[in-house]
């Protein structure tokens, strides 16, 4: 079991520095962590580092990452040592310099340093705007190039992002258009908790469970509304993902979709290109099958609602055994837990046959939902064995609260989904430095 990564805020020269106003170098030890929020690029040049169940090897390409200001921080951390030697272009000879003279200053050991390259992803005009439109006026009044002490210790020049409700503390110094390290000790962020890394390796090593080896990976998250059904999906996404080149997805959540608009039953082929390192809005996806029922719960046709739900799993069975391939696939269900969205559940479960159930409980009596019966899991019910095993996890941030602030609410979220499905532009300009000044 992977170990809880810690931070040291404020973070030491080592450990972040600032190659240019455009390209910052973090260096964390085994076990070391940064979180920020934003929108970044980050490449892994030595070692390996976890981002929200997703490992980083070192690769000659980036990967978007996203945090906004509205939502969860989230974390950088070195869980693996380095390799022989960084990796790099032909042409970052100059990179390669300044990677080996910080390391003749820094007496920790090269092999136990994971070096990990940081990007902006938005231009400076537009993250200007945005950081401005959330700054607290003290932050905006201080000179943005105010330095720390000339020496190796620490940074001591911090500034304060305040969006509604919530205010952040960052090294301005250290900050680039897009990436805002912040100390997780006083600003939410998104975890993984024992419970979750647990739930992820026997979701991976089935056969340590005594499950057979052939059958692919399938996994069924429940939960009532706002217990982290949605932020557990991604993390087993994103850890399977470490380990497989794809993964599909079948949303059955149409009040709080994760790739499309509100509405849709849906199944997805996710891959490393499109990793969900960030709230749905980084990552609408167009889907392998959709079907449209026009509501946000199944409630008003629970029928059409197992329907489509069966259509977009025949499409995985089918795609699955025509590629010949042993494609994992994780489920999100509805937050209706009781009555008659309970019996909704179960025959998603049924029809499916997933090797494991999860049960998210909240710590609310209205956010539990009572312990699902082996017996009722399978079809023809009570029959024995082959049912799915069922871990029941305490949960340890809603949904909502992937939300820091109080002017972000479910139906703020499913609109952002919606626009930014429909105007895909939106998103994409943002990771093009050259956008904002082409439209100026």
């Amino acid at each position: 079991m992977r170990s809880v990564p810690k931070q040291q805020w404020p973070p030491s020269k080592a450990t972040i520095v600032s190659l240019n106003p455009s390209v910052l170098l973090l260096r964390l030890a085994e076990g070391e962590n940064i979180s920020f929020v934003g929108c970044a690029l980050v490449r892994v040049i030595s070692g390996k580092v976890n981002i929200y169940g997703y490992e980083l090897r070192p690769s000659l390409d980036f990967v978007p990452v996203y945090a906004p200001l509205w939502s969860k921080a989230i974390s950088v951390s070195a869980v693996g040592k380095a390799s022989s030697s960084p990796m790099l272009h032909d042409d970052e000879g100059r990179l390669a310099a300044a990677i080996a003279a910080m390391q003749m200053k820094d007496q920790r050991s090269a092999s136990s340093i994971s070096i990990v390259l940081i990007k902006p992803m938005v231009s400076s005009a537009v993250e200007e705007r945005v950081i401005n439109s959330t700054m607290s006026k003290k932050a905006r009044e201080e000179d943005p190039q105010s330095s720390s002490d000339d020496n190796d210790s620490e940074h001591d020049s911090t500034s304060q992002m305040e969006t509604e409700g919530t205010k952040r503390e960052f090294i301005s110094e250290l900050a680039l258009p897009g990436f805002y390290p912040v100390d997780p000790q006083s600003t939410s962020t998104l975890q993984e908790p024992a419970t979750y890394v647990d739930l992820a390796e026997s979701v991976l090593r089935p056969s340590v469970r005594g499950y057979k080896l052939n059958r692919p990976i399938s996994v069924v998250v429940t939960g009532a509304k706002n217990t982290g059904k949605s932020s557990l999906c991604r993390y087993l996404m994103n850890r399977i993902l470490s380990e497989h080149s794809q993964v599909a997805f079948l949303e059955c959540d149409i009040g709080q979709t994760e790739f499309t608009p509100p509405g849709i039953i849906s199944l997805h082929i996710v891959d490393r290109n499109s990793l969900p390192l960030g709230p749905p809005i980084s990552h609408q996806l167009p889907p392998m099958k959709a079907c449209y029922l026009g509501d946000v719960s199944p409630n008003s046709d629970p029928q059409m609602y197992i329907e489509a739900i069966q259509a977009c799993f025949d499409t995985y069975i089918n795609f699955r055994n025509a590629h010949g391939i042993n494609l994992p696939i994780v489920i999100n269900t509805c937050g209706w837990v009781k009555g008659l969205g309970l019996d909704l559940i179960l025959s998603i479960i049924r029809y499916c046959r997933p090797q494991t159930v999860v049960q998210l409980q909240g710590a609310s009596e209205k956010k539990k939902m009572g312990p699902l019966d082996p017996k009722l899991l399978v079809e023809p019910p009570n029959k024995p064995s082959s049912g799915p095993i069922v871990r029941i996890i305490e949960s340890v941030s809603s949904d909502e609260s992937d939300v820091v602030t109080v002017v972000i609410g479910a139906a703020d979220l499913r609109s952002q989904s919606l626009v930014t499905h429909l105007s895909p532009s939106l998103l994409s300009s943002l990771s093009s430095p050259a956008s904002s000044a082409s439209s100026a």
